[in-house]
Order: C-alpha cells, then structure tokens, then sequence
C-alpha cells in the first residue's frame, strides 16, 4: 500500500476547481457504488447493517475516500506550504506516526488516510524529478525487491501492515516507523525494475484502479472455493490462486464496458450520448 500511495501521489497535481471535483466525483461514484454492493449482499444474507459500518468503507473502498481527502489536501493547501517540501514531508510523517495512538478504526477511513499521508506527498514531490536510477544498480533493486517478497515471513515482527487499528504501545509507533522507513527503497526499486523488465505489467498499471476493485468482488469467490473443495493453502498455493486471480481479471477487463462499469452513472451517460448521435445520425 505505501507503494500504491505512493504512485497515487506522484500522479496527482493541484488542477483548476473543476477538473478537481470531476476526478473527485468519480471517485465517489466508485466508492458508493461498490459500498452499496458489499451493503446489498450483508442485507440478502440477513447480516446486521449499522450506522458505523454504513460509514466504514468496506474492506478495499477506504483507499477511494483516503485518496479524496489527499487531493484535497492537495488541493486547497496553500502554495506558500506546499512549496516547503521537506517541512510538508517531514510534518506528515510526524502525524503518520501520532496518528496510531487514536483509536478512530476504520471510520471513515480517518486512521489509514493519516498512516499512509506523508507516502502521497513523497510521490506528489518526486513529480518531475528523475526518480529512475542507472542501470547499474538493477541487481540492486531485484535484491531489495526479492527480500522483500520473503519479509512476508517476518510479518508478526512487523505489527498491523494494514495500519487499521490503534499502538498498543510505544513500540507499535517504533514498527510503524521502521517499517515505512524501509517501504521507501523497496518502492523506487519496483519503479526503476517494473518499467524495464515487465512491460505487461507497466501496461496494465493504466487499469489498476479497475484491478483493485474487481478483485474484492472475486477474491471471496475463490477463498470460498478453496475452503468447499479443501485445497491446499501452502505459501506456494497462495502464490498459484493469486496469479490465477490476476488471470481471470485480465480477460474480465477484456470484456466491453467493464473497464468504465467501476463508474456506473458516467457509463449511462456514455450510453445515452450515443443513442442521442445515433439518432441524430438517423
């Protein structure tokens, strides 16, 4: 997530007012859109609706509001602070790590839009710059990548990786700090080798967003199947139904409109001005 973040902010800039409120508002035509579904399904299994969890985004969606409030941050910041870089970094980490000892949970994604902040303003800052490294330090970056891939074994020593809930102690805060330390070179590593290395990969980053909503869709598909037949849940296994995942959302994006259908109200829109040319045609 630091990673994702961090790309969200790198591409995000302070626009005039209206483009702000049409990427804004698509967003939130994504996030109520997606919270209505997990909210219609909790109601056709006769699951308990509150008022918390109406305003919780569910699982996936907080990273939509999160990403609202960071481009208004960014948005309606002045530029006499903006223009302090490293003041406007360094005050985000200091409330990234504060943020911890407030016990909000997932409330309006109030507790992870304050422990990823200072990611979306690294991004937004390395915006321009040459944040891509000589080819001579590739082997490094496929050492960085590669030790990360395996610190999943060491992720009890790493406290909440989600930052969705509260420090227990000091020492959550001391995790968190160190563990976001080292998010940063394992972040530029995968810039400097994805765009060079995995050309498929670099090409579907234009529908990441698309990605990351579908698969909360299917991903309790396949869970669910795995546990019916009783298939094997190795770290291996895990590897194998995860690519099979991104297997089966590729060729689903691949099928007309499901790209746009994240954006249900703009995908009626579309609709209806092609009937009204097509009439016009006639």
């Amino acid at each position: 997530m630091p990673l994702f973040v961090f790309i969200s902010g790198y591409f995000s800039h302070k626009k005039d007012f209206n483009s702000y409120r049409k990427s804004c508002s698509k967003l939130f035509e994504s996030l109520f859109f997606f919270q209505f579904i997990f909210l219609a399904k909790r109601v056709l299994f006769h699951e308990e609706i509150t008022w918390e969890l109406v305003f919780t985004p569910n699982w996936v969606l907080w990273y939509l509001l999160s990403l609202i409030y960071w481009r208004s941050l960014l948005q309606f910041l002045p530029d006499r602070i903006l223009n302090k870089k490293y003041l406007v970094v360094a005050s985000t980490f200091v409330v990234c790590l504060l943020s911890g000892f407030f016990n909000v949970g997932g409330f309006l994604s109030i507790q992870r839009t304050l422990a990823f902040l200072p990611f979306f303003f690294l991004g937004h800052y390395m915006s321009g710059k040459q944040i891509f490294l000589p080819s001579k330090y590739y082997p490094l970056c496929l050492c960085i990548i590669f030790i990360s891939f395996f610190a999943v074994f060491l992720r009890s020593y790493m406290g909440d990786l989600t930052q969705s809930t509260p420090y227990d102690d000091v020492s959550g805060m001391l995790e968190r700090g160190l563990v976001f330390v080292l998010c940063i070179p394992i972040a530029i590593s995968f810039i400097n080798i994805c765009p060079t290395t995995i050309h498929w990969l670099s090409y579907q980053g234009k529908y990441t967003l698309q990605y990351y909503l579908y698969h909360s869709l299917l991903l309790p598909i396949f869970v669910k199947f795995v546990v019916h037949y009783n298939l094997p849940v190795s770290f291996i296994f895990i590897i194998i139904y995860t690519v099979l995942l991104i297997v089966v959302l590729f060729f689903m994006l691949k099928l007309p409109y499901v790209n746009e259908f994240i954006n249900p109200l703009s995908l009626l829109k579309s609709f209806k001005c092609r009937i009204n040319q097509n009439n016009i045609k006639k």
